[in-house]
């Protein structure tokens, strides 16, 4: 073996030591980029999450408000049916809710109301109307 051999090998040596070097910093700078980004993540999911407690303590207190309402509602009915039970809210309107309720004038106004509001949204889906509950 000669010294241009020699020179030789030292120079592939050199530059597999390169390459080796340049596969080994490429790995480190993808596995950093695959870190920042879990880090970016976990950060977007927390923020995510505290959205979500929001949303559900937001929905908690819209519920509770349409229980309240509910009750007086109720109430109001009830003490409409003793004092007027001919009262046009109380009569029939047609057809009956499953379970075998009566549908009333008063279910009107809430039906006629509630598809109003969604309408304002555009739900495509039918589903969520009360138009065809009654049967």
């Amino acid at each position: 073996m000669g010294i241009t051999d020699v020179l030789l090998m030292g120079q592939v040596q050199r530059e597999q030591s390169i390459t080796h070097a340049r596969t080994r910093a490429a790995m480190y700078l993808s596995v950093d980029a695959a870190l920042d980004r879990i880090d970016t993540l976990e950060a977007e999911l927390q923020a995510a999450r505290r959205e979500l407690a929001e949303a559900r303590g937001q929905l908690a207190v819209k519920t509770a408000q349409h229980v309240g309402v509910l009750a007086q509602c109720k109430a109001v009915k009830s003490e409409l049916a003793k004092a007027d039970p001919q009262n046009f809210l109380l009569a029939k309107a047609g057809g009956q809710y499953e379970g075998g309720a009566p549908r009333l004038n008063l279910n009107v106004v809430f039906e006629k109301a509630f598809d109003a509001h969604l309408d304002t949204y555009k739900f495509p889906h039918p589903s969520y109307r009360y138009r065809s509950v009654a049967k």
